[in-house]
């Protein structure tokens, strides 16, 4: 089990060698020099996406709810193709190499200032649930300590977006998108060929395993949120579009990755159900790797172990590179040191990448609650804040005033935040928060436009 790992560890370190070398500057830190391919685009695109939530997390819906945990990763990519159509192309062609430094022109460095820590303060939470699911899963595997495996997780990750940027996040992701693509497969086809398809293992377990929405409104509303918040219009997925040569490749990359999400849910929800048939009564946390310990090979549970590793450190690592962008660029650069030099500019990426990483440690390890309230635990601090008047940017030719689109954003992060811990009529502040956002954007709009008719109509 441990000599799959150090393999994996290996080639992971190989392949960020590999970006390290092309990268020379700090546009090449930042936007891999705006020339990556398309090819390569989507799968740090897919893997980005594709976490502990989306296989760990799938399977554990399973385990509980049934089918309707594949709805997850397949709303998931519809989210993801609806945001790239939505705004990918757009962001391309502005040249910006942040979401704030684009409302900056429009709206103000004020609301680039209010976007950019909120965006990268979002990825704090889901980046501690990555550390914890991986913690836990090594700890099942190998009975190393999970706090030791959550730092050493930590480090080799910050290790590599340090070194490399761009170009090492893109590739490890490829790799680790691969892994986790032929760890999931293998195991499906391993356990139909031993205990039949999805049919099969549905016939055995309770009627109510084949309802389509055995996950509840709370969990249905929460994933249709992520469409309707376009949540993918998020500076981690967002830079990435704007490392390709064209606006439409943008597009394309980003359509590719989606379609390439769609097929894991199968996968994970198959895990989920046949460790309901032949474990049931464990904590859905640890049935899926429960199952695959205990029911299969050494070879297969060193691949799952591998492919899960690969799931955590494809999301954190570009979350992780997104956020110091953010901090950098849009806050050090515009208010602390507008003349920073290239060199001082990467020394602070550096030195934001190693905190954040470190702090989402620090609260894995402190952490008593559930994996999936660490993930939503700032959430709706992401696109559902500002998803608004950036829609605005493109597709308006009228403006609300900057001093509307600060309070618009300020707005939403208030309700947002109130509404995940106080949430309205079982609905998730996924799907509320992105409504709140759009009535507060569409409020200001109105009042715009009617103070900009007044100002324009002629007196006599």
């Amino acid at each position: 089990m441990y000599f799959s790992v150090l393999i994996y560890i290996a080639l992971l370190a190989m392949v960020a060698w590999l970006g390290w070398r092309k990268t020379h500057t700090l546009d090449d830190h930042i936007l891999a020099g705006r020339t990556m391919p398309v090819w390569l685009a989507s799968f740090t695109l897919a893997a980005t996406l594709v976490g502990t939530g989306v296989t760990l997390g799938v399977g554990e819906l399973a385990y509980q709810y049934g089918v309707s945990a594949m709805l997850y990763p397949i709303i998931l990519g519809i989210a993801l193709a609806a945001s790239i159509v939505a705004t990918a192309g757009a962001f391309r062609k502005s040249g910006a190499a942040t979401i704030p430094e684009l409302l900056a022109r429009t709206y103000g460095k004020k609301v680039q200032a209010l976007a950019a820590g909120a965006s990268a303060l979002k990825w704090m939470g889901p980046t501690a649930a990555q550390y914890l699911a991986v913690g836990y899963i090594i700890h099942a595997a190998t009975g190393m300590d999970p706090a030791i495996a959550i730092i050493v997780g930590a480090i080799l990750i910050v290790a590599y977006v340090i070194l490399g940027g761009a170009w090492a996040i893109a590739y490890t992701d490829s790799l680790q998108f691969v892994v986790v693509y032929i760890g999931f497969t293998f195991l499906f086809f391993n356990g139909v060929s031993e205990n039949g398809g999805v049919f099969t293992v549905l016939q055995k377990l309770e009627p109510e395993y084949s309802s389509w929405t055995g996950v509840g409104m709370f969990t249905l509303t929460a994933w249709i949120g992520s469409i309707v918040a376009l949540s993918f219009a998020d500076q981690a997925w967002l830079q990435r579009s704007a490392m390709v040569k064209t606006p439409k490749d943008a597009v394309v990359s980003g359509l590719i990755a989606a379609a390439m999400v769609l097929p894991i849910g199968y996968f994970t929800v198959y895990a989920g159900l046949l460790a309901a048939v032949q474990t049931p009564g464990l904590d859905p946390k640890t049935a899926v790797p429960n199952l695959i310990f205990v029911s299969f090979s050494p070879q297969v549970a060193a691949l799952f172990l591998t492919a899960i590793l690969a799931a955590a450190m494809s999301c954190v690592d570009s979350w992780l590179h997104s956020s110091a962008t953010l901090v950098t660029r849009d806050i050090y650069v515009e208010f602390i040191h507008p003349k920073a030099t290239e060199k001082e500019q990467k020394w602070v990426m550096n030195l934001v990448t190693a905190t954040m990483g470190l702090g989402a440690v620090a609260l894995a390890l402190i952490w008593k609650g559930a994996i999936i309230s660490l993930v939503f635990l700032t959430w709706v601090w992401g696109s559902g804040i500002y998803i608004g008047p950036l829609l605005l940017v493109w597709y308006s030719s009228k403006r609300i005033s900057p001093g509307a689109a600060f309070f618009v954003i300020a707005a939403a992060i208030v309700v947002g935040t109130a509404l995940t811990y106080y949430p309205l009529f079982g609905l998730s502040p996924i799907m509320t928060g992105a409504i709140a956002g759009y009535a507060l954007t569409a409020g200001a709009y109105l009042l715009s436009a009617k103070a900009l008719d007044e100002k324009e109509e002629p007196t006599d």
